[in-house]
């Protein structure tokens, strides 16, 4: 996960616990499927239904979402990765919850600045998530992750 989303080691990463809670709760977090075969969608079946507010609607759009957005390759399965798809309103920030943010993870590699500067926007915010550092565990190539004191 760190070196495919996180800047090789230099980013940050975001733990939400409650994500039953994390924004609009009419779009719950989902868990992403891992299948050895690409997913099949017909487009036709599916064009006049996505915009239907009816039960026929719902699932079309459920069935658009689980084919695109929520099915990925076996191989990365070991992410165990959940994601908030908002068909209708589309791409862009939307809001989450400050309460729902429940740690805050700094790569190995996250310059001195760069935590400093998330610290102060964390402790700006009013949140107040359990701040942690990955530490590198030679030779082999796992992750150690330290809690940071606050203060």
């Amino acid at each position: 996960m760190w070196s495919h989303y996180a800047e090789k080691h230099a980013g940050v990463c975001l733990e939400f616990r409650n994500i039953a809670n994390m924004g609009n709760p009419a779009i719950p977090p989902l868990e992403v499927q891992y299948s050895e075969t690409n997913p099949e969608l017909n487009f036709a079946e599916v064009e006049g239904l996505v915009d239907r507010q009816d039960a026929e609607g719902e699932a079309a759009r459920r069935m658009v979402v689980d084919c695109i957005y929520l099915t990925k390759s076996e191989e990365w399965k070991y992410e165990k990765e959940w994601r908030i798809v908002d068909i209708l309103g589309g791409r862009g920030f939307h809001e989450v919850r400050l309460d729902a943010l429940s740690g805050v993870i700094f790569g190995c590699r996250t310059p001195r600045a760069e935590k400093e500067r998330v610290k102060n926007q964390i402790e700006n915010s009013g949140a107040h998530p359990t701040l942690y550092e990955a530490l590198e565990c030679r030779p082999s190539y796992s992750l150690e992750f330290r809690e940071l004191r606050q203060g």
